[in-house]
């Protein structure tokens, strides 16, 4: 081998480092573009350098096809994000439903045990009531029948 085929394959080596390195910061930082111009830039080399190699193009389009796919995994993520937010909405509005609905049953049922309390106790009074004027009528029929009674005895005589 000749000296100058063993500098050329350094050189040759130290720039596919650089490359190498180039194409991890791009694949690393999304602010990056996943550009040919990017990796000349930050490789510090000739843009025919890297067309010439080939395979930093093949990596670049990776990188895309990479970025394309994280891009639409947040988009159904945000997606998901935002349906499970409007059920959660949704689920709170019928659980308010709900309770405004229980609560109303609630005062409803409450008032209709007052009322049930109230005609109970008015049933109580006028069955009270009742037996006091059954047994008042009771006095009174046997108050008749002794006044009856002396009536006829009188009349006989």
């Amino acid at each position: 081998m000749r000296p100058f085929d063993e500098k050329n394959q350094e050189d040759y080596d130290a720039i596919t480092e650089r490359i190498n390195e180039a194409l991890i910061k791009i694949a690393e930082d999304n602010e990056l573009k996943a550009t040919i111009a990017e990796i000349v830039q930050l490789a510090n080399v000739h843009r025919n350098t890297v067309r010439n190699r080939g395979w930093p193009k093949e990596r670049l389009k990776a990188i895309k096809e990479a970025r394309l796919l994280e891009k639409e995994k947040k988009a159904t993520q945000k997606s998901d994000e935002k349906d499970l937010s409007e059920k959660l909405t949704q689920a709170n509005k019928e659980i308010l439903y709900w309770f405004d609905k229980s609560t109303e049953n609630k005062e409803l049922y409450e008032s209709k045990q007052e009322a049930f309390l109230l005609m109970r106790k008015a049933r109580d009074s006028y069955r009270a009531e009742l037996e006091f004027t059954k047994t008042q009528l009771k006095a009174q029929q046997q108050e008749n029948e002794r006044l009856r009674d002396l009536i006829n005895t009188v009349g006989k005589e």
